[in-house]
């Protein structure tokens, strides 16, 4: 096997873990995506009974928290798309210094932001109805 046979076999290696690395964010961004867009429709959906059911006195602030981990979610899914793009090219281009900028980085950490936006309305939801 010469070097050039040995690169390419290497260059293919490191494009299969970026790809599988990139479908596995892809789909936590994916679920994050649908469990905020879902429980925002259920908070949404309660909305019809806001003027006569007084424990929806604050369910304002809980749809806000969906929609913005939603928003930071969709943001973090465009981050994690284009730093795949990023890695990809450097793979092709043989520029090692396309690692060193971490562009999944910013992606990962949005959508571990989207997490926790997503649990603390749920316990704040939980907390609120537990009383009851």
């Amino acid at each position: 096997m010469d070097e050039g046979e040995k690169l390419a076999a290497a260059k293919a290696e490191v494009r299969a873990d970026i790809d599988d690395w990139h479908d596995l964010l892809q789909g936590g961004a994916n679920s994050l995506l649908v469990a905020h867009s879902g429980a925002k429709l259920a908070c949404l959906y309660q909305l019809e009974d806001y003027g006569t059911n007084t424990q929806l006195k604050h369910i304002g602030l809980v749809i806000a928290a969906f929609a913005a981990g939603f928003i930071i979610a969709v943001i973090g899914y465009i981050d994690i798309s284009n730093g795949h793009v990023k890695l990809r090219l450097a793979v092709l281009q043989n520029n090692i210094s396309g690692f060193d900028m971490k562009p999944l980085q910013r992606g990962i950490g949005l959508l571990y932001l989207s997490v926790g936006i997503l649990l603390l309305a749920v316990l704040a939801i939980a907390l609120r109805f537990f009383w009851l």
